[in-house]
């Protein structure tokens, strides 16, 4: 098993990547029918590529990150991370949005076309980028150190003012090796679903070599269709439910799909 996220120097050698979400579905599914890793690890390099020809580097500052959850998403995330990026992850309701940007100024958000402008941000539309799928995986360079901040998420916000929470480049890369060591992926139970805090879980199923079915949002309030969904992509695992969610799913439906082997419950 093989971190994305170590020091420079690593070579992710993987043979799977991500799965469909209801293909041409709408904003939160996946647009191409496969990816596998090495597409994914190309299209990162294209995008570090395109942001510095920009002049979007990491030493400029945080990037926000707008964008429905989809394998772009990932590809967004494997780029950043890898460069060193500091990813801000924001949403798109104008005022928490605006709230966090205001806790955490960034030098540029990237999302896609449509979306509604930030005063005085420049917008990086992520969809009308040509990312090239065809480069060698070595294309994609892994700087920085374990210490580098990778990501900052935000708490749910009960209090009404949600709080900051910075995550360091180990803690994610400790965190798939323990998952690996802990719960290994074998050939017959690799298809991973997930949706929930993605943007701390899911590089995990890839460094596993597994299979990353990323559902779209909206079936999280529509029980039946997620089951039906999770039976349609044939999935072994699902991660990162809250036990709400797990109770719903056991509660609405008769039977779970006869390909679930394993719910894993967070949040």
């Amino acid at each position: 098993m093989c971190s994305l996220f170590t020091t420079r120097g690593d070579n992710p050698k993987h043979d799977r990547g991500s799965c469909p979400a209801d293909a041409g579905q709408g904003r939160a599914c996946v647009r191409r029918s496969r990816d596998d890793l090495s597409s994914m690890v190309s299209m990162a390099s294209s995008l570090v590529e395109h942001l510095q020809d920009m002049g979007v580097h990491p030493q400029g500052g945080p990037i926000a990150v707008q964008h429905p959850i989809s394998d772009r998403l990932s590809v967004i995330y494997l780029g950043l991370y890898a460069a060193r990026y500091k990813v801000h992850v924001v949403d798109d309701q104008p005022a928490s949005r605006a709230y966090k940007l205001s806790a955490l100024p960034s030098q540029a958000l990237l999302c896609e076309s449509g979306t509604a402008p930030e005063p005085s941000l420049r917008c990086i539309f992520v969809d009308k980028m040509e990312l090239d799928s065809s480069r060698p995986a070595s294309s994609l360079q892994v700087e920085g150190d374990l210490e580098d901040v990778v990501f900052v998420e935000y708490t749910s916000g009960s209090t009404g003012r949600p709080k900051s929470v910075a995550q360091e480049n180990w803690r994610i890369a400790h965190w798939a090796r323990w998952r690996q060591f802990l719960f290994p992926l074998m050939p017959d139970d690799h298809r991973v679903a997930q949706n929930l805090f993605f943007p701390w879980y899911w590089h995990i199923f890839l460094c596993q070599g597994g299979t990353s079915v990323l559902y779209p949002s909206r079936l999280n309030h529509d029980i039946s269709g997620l089951n039906k969904y999770l039976e349609q992509h044939e999935v072994h695992r699902f991660d990162c439910l809250t036990p709400g969610l797990i109770s719903a799913l056991l509660d609405v439906e008769e039977k779970l799909p006869p390909s679930l082997k394993v719910m894993i419950s967070g949040g």
